[in-house]
């Protein structure tokens, strides 16, 4: 995402960043999730956040969890489950090494689950491959 880019090209970036978050979390082992809910938590136990591992399960809204857990996979080294994808994150101040603190806000205010650009990214990620199925995003 460029630093002025379009609200239309946001939103699109947005819903595929979310939708290949949730896609990629489904595909990895109960450990690697566990890996990667274990550096959210990490994150949220610092100064800025102070949210606990209970919060994050039970209350968050889908699409937030996938916002947080593609910038947990981004920094984790995790790579996209669909081939030949790249993590389009926006790009966030980081004020100490491994805190993302305003990138998954960023990401999920971007993101609308009903408008066009949702669905042609999911359309998108189907073409490369993805099971339509796993790209839902849904309570864990």
């Amino acid at each position: 995402m460029g630093f002025f880019a379009s609200t239309r090209e946001r939103r699109y970036n947005a819903a595929l960043a979310i939708h290949l978050a949730a896609y990629t979390f489904r595909a990895l082992g109960l450990h690697e999730q566990q890996r990667v809910d274990a550096w959210i938590y990490s994150q949220g136990s610092s100064a800025f956040m102070g949210f606990s591992p209970i919060q994050f399960q039970r209350l968050w809204p889908p699409e937030f969890k996938a916002a947080w857990r593609a910038y947990a996979m981004l920094d984790l080294g995790i790579i996209p489950a669909v081939k030949g994808e790249v993590w389009r994150l926006p790009k966030v101040w980081r004020p100490m090494p491994g805190a993302f603190t305003a990138g998954p806000a960023k990401l999920s205010l971007n993101y609308r689950p009903f408008e066009e650009t949702t669905a042609q990214a999911k359309a998108y990620l189907e073409t490369k491959g993805a099971d339509p199925q796993y790209l839902e995003l849904r309570p864990d």
